[in-house]
């Protein structure tokens, strides 16, 4: 887990206004398609749980993969090294 990783789901709870929620499910768009996301924080985690798999995987989280907050764009992208993935996700405004 990269602090910075961290940071940047944290930033997008904060936008989503639900940093103080332990568990939220909203919508959320990847490549245009509408998805149910369940954003659960854990002591030292936060996890991004899919109603439908994005690619091979159901579920992201700050320990295992990468994310970045683009503030102006609202869009977290969540990447992983190994294996090679990469997607953003879109957040209608809130």
């Amino acid at each position: 887990m990269s602090i910075e990783s961290m940071i940047a789901a944290q930033d997008c709870r904060s936008y989503l206004d639900i940093s103080t929620d332990v568990v939220s499910t909203l919508t959320g768009y990847v490549k245009g398609i509408e998805h149910t996301i369940t954003i659960t924080i854990d002591h030292n985690k936060v996890e991004f749980g899919f109603d439908k798999p994005i690619g091979d995987f159901q579920y992201f989280n700050t320990d295992w993969q990468e994310m970045e907050w683009d503030e102006e764009e609202k869009v977290l992208k969540i990447s992983n090294g190994k294996p090679k993935y990469s997607f953003g996700v879109m957040f209608p405004e809130q």
